[in-house]
C-alpha cells in the first residue's frame, strides 16, 4: 500500500504542482486548503507525511503543525513556504517539530530525497533490527542493522586511571624564600628574611 502524503496549500496550483513533481513515486497524494480541513482529513483517516504551507487563513502552518505534532507524533511535519523568515523557521521548529523546511519554489529533487528519507525513517520498526523499505519501482529491501548493546547501568562503570602519570615538582627559584627551620632565634630569622629581600629588590 502506498504512503500517504498530505500537502495543506491555501492555493491548489501548487498542489498541482506538486503532484505533478511527485507523480512518479509511490505516493497516495491528498489536498487541504486549510488547516481545519487537514485536521478533519488526519481525524479520519492516517497520514505518513505532511507538507504544509505557512501563511493560510485562519491557521498558520506553524500552529497547524504544532497541533499535529501532539495529537499524531507519527505524522512526518515538513514546511513550504515562500516566507523565508527566521521567526516563521523557529515557529516551525519549535511548536511544530519538523523535519525540512523548504521555501517556495523548492528544488524537486531535494523534496523528494526528504520524503524518500522519512518515508524510510518511518518503515522501521523500533522492536526489530530489520526494516523493510520500499524502492521506487521494485520489490522491498530488506535491510538489517547490528543489534545495539545495551546500556552498561553508570553504577557499573569502570573509569581506568591513565596509563602515565605525569609529576610535576616546582623547583624554587629565588622568589621563593626558604626560612631556616634549625635557627631558633626569631630576631636573627627576621633579619636574616629582612636581607634577603632587600637582595631581591636590588
Amino acid at each position: 500500500m502506498d504512503a500517504t502524503l498530505l500537502i495543506v496549500d491555501d492555493e491548489p496550483r501548487i498542489f498541482q504542482a506538486l503532484r505533478r513533481s511527485l507523480h512518479r513515486e509511490p505516493l497516495e497524494i491528498i489536498f487541504a486548503d486549510s488547516g481545519q480541513k487537514a485536521l478533519r482529513i488526519l481525524e479520519s483517516r492516517s497520514v505518513d507525511v505532511m507538507l504544509v504551507d505557512e501563511n493560510m487563513p485562519g491557521m498558520t502552518g506553524s500552529e497547524l503543525l504544532g497541533h499535529v505534532h501532539q495529537r499524531w507524533p507519527a505524522v512526518v511535519r515538513m514546511m513550504l513556504t515562500g516566507t523565508a523568515r527566521l521567526e516563521v523557521v523557529i515557529a516551525a521548529v519549535n511548536q511544530g517539530r519538523i523535519s525540512k523546511f523548504f521555501t517556495k519554489p523548492c528544488n524537486e529533487a531535494e523534496l523528494i530525497i526528504a520524503i524518500r528519507d522519512a518515508l524510510t525513517e518511518k518503515g522501521r520498526d523500533p522492536g526489530s533490527n530489520v526494516s523493510s523499505v520500499r524502492a521506487t519501482g521494485g520489490a522491498p529491501i530488506q535491510i538489517k542493522s547490528a543489534p545495539t548493546p545495551d546500556p552498561t547501568p553508570l553504577d557499573s562503570l569502570t573509569i581506568p586511571m591513565p596509563l602515565t602519570t605525569i609529576e610535576t615538582q616546582t623547583q624554587p627559584t629565588e622568589s621563593v624564600i626558604d626560612l631556616d627551620e634549625g635557627t631558633g632565634d626569631v630576631d636573627q630569622e627576621l633579619a636574616d628574611l629582612q636581607s634577603e629581600l632587600d637582595r631581591l629588590a636590588e
